[in-house]
Formats: C-alpha cells, sequence, structure tokens
C-alpha cells in the first residue's frame, strides 16, 4: 500500500509540473478521504480538489483526475473516458 501511495504523489507531482502554468484550473476527484486529503496537501491551489465518496462516477465525468481505490469497488472508473484514473491498489499483489 505504501509503495502504490508513493506511486501516485509522484504521478500527481508529475502532472501538476507539467499542467501547473495551463490557464484552466485541474479538476481531481478523490473517491475515499485519505486520497482526498492527500491530493488537496500536493496540489494546495494548482488544482480543485473534490471529495465524492457517493455519485462518485458523476463527478469523475467531468474531472481531469480521478484517484480511486480501484479493484472491484470503482470498476466503473475504467470506462470514464477523456478521464486519467490513478488506482490506489494498482501494483499491489494480495
Amino acid at each position: 500500500m505504501k509503495k502504490s501511495i508513493v506511486s501516485m504523489i509522484l504521478a500527481l507531482l508529475l502532472w501538476m509540473g507539467c499542467t501547473a502554468f495551463a490557464e484552466a484550473q485541474r479538476t481531481i476527484v478523490a473517491t475515499t478521504y485519505p486520497l482526498y486529503d492527500i491530493a488537496q496537501s500536493v496540489c494546495g491551489d494548482l488544482a480543485q480538489v473534490v471529495y465524492a465518496p457517493q455519485a462518485a462516477e458523476k463527478e469523475a465525468a467531468d474531472a481531469d483526475v480521478l484517484l480511486c481505490v480501484g479493484a472491484d469497488a470503482d470498476a466503473w472508473a475504467d470506462s470514464l473516458k477523456d478521464v486519467r484514473v490513478v488506482k490506489a491498489l494498482d501494483g499491489i499483489d494480495s
């Protein structure tokens, strides 16, 4: 889990660094509070971070990035188009 969270933070930092000078503010949707808290801490004012534990699919459709747990709980995330999906459980063997 620790490796996955570190990977997610690094991906967010890279993404924010590449888009920091863009005119429009980016939107990040997180499906759990820990992911929301990490994104808010990392991004600060550079992006709008939204915590959407319920109806996340509707919120995420308009987002630039979706932070989710992954696995069966967020299977709907794979159907999103034009949204970068970051799954916290990716790379973790059970």
